[in-house]
C-alpha cells in the first residue's frame, strides 16, 4: 500500500512539474513588455528569400511547441517533455539568428521593422530559455546534450551563442543596424550565466 501512496504522489509532482513548465511558457513574457514570448514567436513574419529549409524549420518547430505544451498535463515523463520543448525552442532560436543575414527586396524601411521584431523576439526567447534554465535544472542538460548536426562536438546550442555573437553583437556588424541590440546583449550574456550556473557535471567538458 505503502508503495502505491508513493508511487503516485511521484507521479501527482511530475503532473505538476510538467504544468509548471506550461505556465511558465504560455505566460512569460520579456522585461518591459507586456507581450507575450509565444504571441511574438508565432506572429512573427520571416523573410520570403530565406532558405526554404529554414523557412520549414521555423513553423514546424512552433507546431512541435505548442502540441507538447497542449498534451504537457498528460505526460508522466517530465525529461520527454523538456527534451521536446529545448529542441523545440533552440530550432526557433536557430532561425531566428539566421534570418539577419537575409535581404528581402522590400523597401528599406519595411527591412529595418522586420529585422526589429526578429531581433526582440530572439532577445524575449533567450530571456524564456534563462528562465526556464534556473527553475527547471535538468533543462540545462537537454540544451547542451543535443550535438551540433554537422558533428561537431559542440553541443548546437553553444554554436547558435556563438552565431548570435558573430552576426549580432559583433562592433563591425553593430554600426550596420539601425536597432538598439543592448537588450540582446545583455540577455545573451544572461542566459550564457545561467547556463555556467547549471552545467551538470558530466557535461562540463563540453
Amino acid at each position: 500500500m505503502k508503495r502505491w501512496i508513493s508511487l503516485v504522489i511521484f507521479l501527482s509532482s511530475l503532473i505538476l512539474t510538467c504544468s509548471q513548465l506550461q505556465r511558465i511558457i504560455l505566460t512569460h513574457s520579456p522585461p518591459a513588455s507586456t507581450t507575450l514570448t509565444l504571441h511574438m514567436l508565432m506572429g512573427l513574419s520571416l523573410p520570403s528569400e530565406l532558405p526554404a529549409r529554414s523557412a520549414e524549420a521555423y513553423p514546424a518547430a512552433c507546431s512541435d511547441l505548442l502540441q507538447t505544451l497542449a498534451i504537457t498535463s498528460k505526460f508522466h515523463d517530465l525529461e520527454v517533455t523538456i527534451h521536446a520543448i529545448s529542441n523545440a525552442l533552440m530550432e526557433i532560436a536557430k532561425v531566428l539568428t539566421a534570418a539577419h543575414s537575409v535581404s528581402p527586396h522590400v523597401d528599406l524601411q519595411f527591412q529595418k521593422v522586420c529585422e526589429r521584431k526578429q531581433i526582440t523576439a530572439l532577445t524575449a526567447l533567450l530571456n524564456l530559455l534563462s528562465l526556464l534554465i534556473f527553475s527547471l535544472p535538468t533543462f540545462s542538460f537537454s540544451l547542451l546534450s543535443d550535438s551540433h548536426p554537422k558533428g561537431q562536438s559542440a553541443p548546437k546550442m553553444l554554436a547558435i551563442l556563438s552565431d548570435i555573437i558573430r552576426d549580432h553583437l559583433a562592433p563591425q556588424k553593430q554600426s550596420d543596424k539601425n536597432v538598439d541590440l543592448a537588450s540582446l546583449a545583455k540577455e545573451t550574456f544572461g542566459f550564457l550565466e545561467a547556463l555556467c550556473w547549471n552545467i551538470p557535471n558530466e557535461l562540463a567538458g563540453r
